[in-house]
């Protein structure tokens, strides 16, 4: 004998017992076919609406400029200084680096678009 729940003895009613372990078995599967409302019409919230995105310049300490983006400059810069696993290799080969310029931008396109932007350009139009 099935054991059901309440719900279930209310919707299935008399259905042979073998053909309710059916029903439920078609139901799960198909539970995880669908999608929540939100996605199926493109309402999803946007998760960042006030922090902002920076693009950086550092030069670190063979004189040569490194340039990058994320979205919390001070906890980058700290992973650059503490050559955290987060930290980009290039940066842990050199003892010292300093912050020379920064940008804020709304989205991360916006952000990508400029640092991609900032790397094509020479190394003198970068300082001036």
């Amino acid at each position: 004998m099935v054991t059901r729940s309440p719900l279930e003895r209310e919707t299935l009613g008399s259905i042979p017992s073998s053909a309710a372990v059916r029903l439920s078995f078609v139901k799960l599967s198909l539970a995880h076919c669908l999608r929540p409302f939100d996605k199926v019409f493109g309402w999803q919230k946007s998760r960042r609406t006030t922090m902002p995105y920076f693009v950086y310049i550092l030069r670190i300490s063979s004189n040569n400029l490194y340039t990058g983006q994320t979205d919390n400059l001070e906890k980058r810069i700290k992973e650059h200084k503490n050559k955290s696993s987060k930290s980009a290799r290039y940066m842990r080969y050199f003892p010292s680096f300093k912050l020379v310029y920064y940008e804020k931008y709304p989205t991360r396109q916006e952000v990508m678009r400029r640092e991609s932007q900032l790397k094509r350009w020479s190394r003198v139009k970068s300082i001036h």
